[in-house]
């Protein structure tokens, strides 16, 4: 509060700086923005109401030059600015981080202004790739769910789930936000369950089961039906034991990672493709047939991606769940 109502005011930057307004919003830090009393409460129902309730006259609630009501406000002046520019025509804030994106909500939920959620949802919105899990913490905290849907599909993209702004989120929605990644895991490994999704079957990896020919090396299993793979069409399938392991790896990593990138990664990939060519007969097979586990992982991505897309992400919502199907697009 100021002592002495004569005292200078420290105004604000352009164009809050100006003698046309007539209200100024003093911020906590004591900057002073002149305002129109019109313009906030057309954007905000809080100041329309506030404009229309008698206010009390105390010597530091007017300014001194222009008899102008001067307006206390809890936020500081970073905070002032950005609502007052999202009010005004060709004004539109400029918010980079989260912390700018905490204080627009914030602002949003208070004074009651939409447009400062359509920025705090935009900006978040084209951050959720780089930083999922704080944009799932701060849009579950203003129950954004459409929002923290989206977000949560992205956290699959991610080894974990640590986040410096996870104190935004109680147990409970971290607990639906775990929950959440388990089952898109159980989905992603669920592909490797029925392989009537697989549509060809290059002979580099993979030999007719009622075929019996002999094997040119050992790295066919015997046919057996726990290695048998049947096709959409009803034909049983063997696969190369160097195949198997890269099912039983890739499956490994979607437990913790549930994404199509797991089973299309270029490290899996070679690796693989190493324990083919120490096989003087898959390697001959294999040079013949250059990209066929190149292409399977691709066909076996997409699978993946499609199983996990369908699962739904649950919220808390005024203490009631909220189901959302939510789409990497």
């Amino acid at each position: 509060m100021l002592s002495d109502p004569r005292e200078a005011l420290q105004y604000a930057d352009a164009p809050f700086d100006g003698s046309d307004g007539d209200i100024i919003l003093r911020s906590s830090d004591k900057v002073h923005f002149v305002a129109f009393k019109n313009i906030l409460s057309i954007a905000s129902p809080m100041f329309c109401g506030m404009f229309t309730l008698p206010q009390g006259v105390t010597p530091d609630s007017i300014e001194p030059s222009s008899r102008r009501q001067i307006v206390q406000l809890s936020e500081d002046a970073r905070a002032i600015d950005i609502m007052l520019r999202a009010c005004y025509p060709k004004r539109r804030p400029k918010i980079t981080g989260m912390e700018d994106a905490r204080i627009v909500l914030e602002l949003s939920r208070k004074y009651q202004m939409e447009v400062l959620q359509e920025i705090a949802e935009d900006m978040l919105t084209a951050i959720i790739p780089s930083n999922p899990v704080s944009v799932y913490a701060l849009a579950s905290h203003y129950d954004l769910t459409d929002l923290a849907a989206r977000a949560a599909t992205f956290t699959n993209f991610l080894e974990s789930l640590y986040s410096d702004d996870l104190h935004l989120l109680d147990g409970k929605q971290f607990y639906l936000l775990v929950h959440y990644r388990q089952r898109c895991s159980e989905a992603a490994i669920s592909t490797t369950a029925n392989w009537t999704w697989i549509t060809t079957f290059p002979t580099a990896m993979f030999q007719q089961a009622a075929m019996q020919l002999p094997s040119p090396c050992n790295c066919f299993p015997a046919d057996s039906s726990r290695t048998k793979i049947i096709s959409r069409a009803g034909t049983a399938y063997r696969a190369t034991h160097w195949w198997w392991r890269y099912i039983e790896q890739t499956k490994g990593a979607l437990k913790d990672m549930p994404s199509g990138h797991v089973v299309s990664d270029p490290t899996f990939l070679k690796a693989t493709l190493d324990e083919a060519r120490a096989c003087c007969n898959c390697k001959t097979r294999m040079d013949g047939n250059q990209d066929a586990l190149r292409n399977f992982a691709q066909v076996f991505a997409e699978e993946v991606d499609k199983a996990v897309v369908q699962v739904s992400v649950k919220f808390l919502l005024n203490g009631h769940f909220v189901v959302t199907v939510a789409s990497l697009s």
